[in-house]
């Protein structure tokens, strides 16, 4: 158990994001820096981690946590046979959690930081709690032609 916004809580085991304003719909929630912080690392994903046990020691043995590496590492393997029907829906929850915030999808975050800070600046400001849901995100896509970092286009 650790110490977090929601009190003590097991790991993965969080309330849902707190929404700023009444006015505020699903793009538009906030999301702390613990939440963020634990959305890279599979052991922070408790739900996922024990829908997805046997497709991690089988598919992603071989993957070091963190970093987002074993998410991509269950997404890259979605289609197989093999996966579960459990593990399959908390991948794709997952996958659309991410769709709605850009702090959300640790590679992401990381890769387009820059562009972000160029190309977005002023759309979201976290640090005073302001929420930004999907606005970077469309900021990114209405933006595309002037990306700068390769690994911020691939992603």
């Amino acid at each position: 158990m650790l110490p977090g916004p929601c009190g003590m809580l097991l790991l993965g085991h969080c309330g849902p994001p707190l929404v700023t304003s009444a006015e505020a719909t699903p793009a538009f929630t906030w999301w702390s820096p613990f939440q963020v912080k634990m959305a890279e690392d599979i052991d922070f994903k408790y739900p996922t981690r024990k829908a997805c046990a046997w497709e991690i020691s089988n598919f992603c043995k071989e993957v070091p946590h963190g970093h987002a590496r074993i998410m991509r590492c269950l997404q890259n393997h979605l289609d197989e046979e093999d996966m579960s029907t459990e593990c399959k829906s908390e991948v794709m929850r997952d996958q659309n959690r991410m769709s709605q915030d850009y702090r959300l999808n640790w590679r992401l975050n990381k890769a387009c930081a820059a562009d972000i800070t160029q190309l977005c600046s002023g759309l979201c400001n976290v640090q005073s709690g302001q929420s930004c849901g999907g606005v970077v995100l469309q900021c990114l896509q209405d933006n595309q032609d002037n990306i700068t970092s390769s690994n911020c286009q691939e992603e």
